[in-house]
């Protein structure tokens, strides 16, 4: 009996720990989600004001092997550690320049141009969170449908003639107007 009990323990530790993995899935699919639409405001904002881009990341640290690819001198990656992201500029402070591309390092950008570069990935999470707040506005959302249950025998509701299933469509809140 004790060896069943430890195997039925451990059988149920075993589930409870993939079950935890499969419930976690969705939300780092929704944290990637909304930092790529951050990391996405800075390297647009970047491209803009002429700044060279090496590196649009998903998750931080080294890129994983096969999940990365180069387009127009920018490297795209997804990195191991799912967490946020960043986009990698051309700035002196990182290393030495070329004089011929010292125009696009981000350091060398006007005052302006580097707050829009800075401030463009909250704001393109405020725009996001703008659209979908809309969306579910135009969409709608999927309310319970206040249905009465039985009422109690000789109740107020009774005598009201309210019965099982009947529908509210209507409330007041002051026992007077009806919404």
């Amino acid at each position: 009996p004790d060896v069943a009990h430890q195997q039925a323990h451990e059988d149920q530790h075993h589930d409870d720990l993939h079950r935890g993995q499969a419930d976690d899935q969705p939300a780092l699919l929704l944290q990637l989600g909304i930092a790529f639409v951050h990391e996405a405001g800075h390297f647009l904002a970047a491209k803009w004001a002429g700044v060279w881009v090496h590196r649009f990341a998903l998750g931080i640290g080294n890129p994983i092997p096969g999940l990365s690819f180069r387009w127009r001198n920018t490297e795209y990656a997804i990195c191991w550690l799912p967490l946020g992201g960043y986009v990698r500029m051309l700035d002196e402070r990182e290393g030495p320049v070329a004089p011929q591309d010292l125009p696009r390092a981000f350091n060398r950008q006007s005052l302006a141009r580097r707050t829009a570069i800075v401030a463009a990935g909250p704001l393109a999470n405020l725009l996001l969170a703008v659209l979908l707040y809309a969306a579910t506005s135009w969409i709608g959302v999927d309310e319970v449908k206040a249905v009465i249950g039985s009422p109690v025998s000789e109740s107020i509701a009774e005598r009201a003639g309210l019965r099982a299933g009947d529908w509210v469509q209507q409330q007041s809140t002051d026992g007077e107007t009806w919404d």
